[in-house]
């Protein structure tokens, strides 16, 4: 297995999470992918999740040129209402599950660990005032949910002793895309625009950038 070269591949360097984690790590540290916004600066490569659901030499080629300590799985099909779409089809399963499993895979072959991005949806979530546990039972109520679950457990069962699973709600702040829902809400209300929004969902919402410090101790990157 080659060395790693001390630095962190951020799958979704453009988006809430992943933005995040490359402020904390520092841009010397950071290969970030993108696929929907081009990103001309140093250190950003072009990577469709979807595509390597379907190809997982997509995924190798990535590893072995990038040859990360830790790959950060944030990208995925996080629209929780297109889950439910069936014109979607395999879309949600491939992004949240089959196209992470594979880079876990390849990230293995490298000697790399994985962090993997999850949800609190995961749970059944109708206990008023339940607060979920790492070991509760899962029962997810949606195909957002289901997906996300599978890719749970197709990516620890790759290198369980090598893989974190964070559970992130309701996540927010400062991102490149603007696409998170305070971002929304805020467009919304500048254009005098209507917007739906849930009235039977409560959770703890969580900073973005408290979120990329979160898990720096249990997988440092070596400072190049």
């Amino acid at each position: 297995v080659p060395r790693p070269l001390g630095r962190a591949l951020v799958v979704g360097a453009s988006g809430n999470v992943g933005g995040a984690i490359e402020e904390k790590y520092g841009a010397a540290n950071v290969i970030g992918t993108y696929k929907n916004e081009a990103r001309t600066e140093d250190g950003y490569v072009y990577l469709d999740i979807e595509a390597v659901a379907e190809d997982e030499t997509l995924a190798e080629e990535i590893m072995t040129m990038c040859r990360p300590e830790v790959v950060f799985i944030c990208a995925g099909f996080n629209w929780v209402d297109g889950c439910e779409n069936e014109a979607e089809g395999l879309r949600p399963r491939n992004m949240n599950a089959v196209g992470p499993r594979n880079l876990a895979v390849a990230a293995k072959k490298v000697g790399a660990k994985v962090v993997y991005f999850s949800t609190d949806a995961v749970f059944i979530g109708n206990e008023t005032g339940k607060v979920y546990a790492e070991a509760d039972e899962f029962l997810p109520q949606n195909k957002f949910g289901e997906t996300k679950l599978l890719g749970e457990q197709l990516v620890t069962a790759v290198c369980p002793e090598r893989t974190l699973v964070i559970r992130t709600a309701g996540v927010f702040g400062p991102e490149r895309v603007g696409k998170n829902f305070v971002y929304r809400m805020c467009e919304a209300i500048n254009d005098a625009d209507d917007m739906a929004v849930p009235t039977d969902r409560f959770c703890s919402h969580v900073y973005n950038r408290d979120l990329g410090a979160s898990h720096l101790a249990p997988v440092p990157v070596r400072p190049r």
